[in-house]
């Protein structure tokens, strides 16, 4: 019987993130960061369009789907979220210029916020937790 509970506890772990996902994740990291940077004015980030609207719209539709797809909880994804940014914050640092570095992040990424916005943005948000 107790092999049988087994199984049943191991098909419930959630799922690892795979690669897309994980780079969805990114992404999310990398437009928070830049509309930080954007919010707080911070020299050269007004040269990437503005990421305050679109970039929480993608947090949430990703944020969403990563959950539905993993299992995992808001919370966990969350963190995983916070984690990426805390590397790429430390990777621009460290880059011989973190503007390019933070561009070149955004470069890879716009494509995928304009897809995942143009395929979800009419659905409704989950509300945020206070």
């Amino acid at each position: 019987m107790i092999p049988i509970l087994a199984l049943l506890l191991q098909s419930a772990a959630p799922a690892p993130l795979t690669a897309p996902q994980q780079r969805d994740l990114d992404c999310v990291a990398t437009f928070a960061l830049i509309a930080r940077d954007q919010a707080a004015g911070v020299r050269g980030a007004d040269r990437l369009r503005p990421l305050g609207l679109a970039g929480k719209t993608y947090a949430g539709l990703v944020g969403s789907r990563l959950v539905a797809e993993t299992g995992l909880p808001r919370e966990a994804i969350g963190a995983a979220i916070a984690g990426s940014a805390q590397a790429q914050d430390f990777a621009a640092a460290a880059a011989a210029d973190p503007r390019a570095y933070m561009e070149s992040r955004f470069a890879l990424c716009a494509p995928l916020l304009d897809a995942e916005i143009a395929d979800g943005g009419d659905l409704p948000l989950p509300v945020p937790r206070r």
